[in-house]
């Protein structure tokens, strides 16, 4: 279990962050 929660756990921060990113990009898009 401890394996599976190290691979799956930085996937989830990243689209996290990936998912952040990716609005605030919109967002200055958008204000641009």
């Amino acid at each position: 279990m401890p394996e599976r929660m190290n691979e799956t756990f930085p996937v989830l921060i990243t689209s996290k962050l990936l998912d952040q990113v990716i609005k605030a990009h919109a967002r200055w898009r958008w204000r641009a």
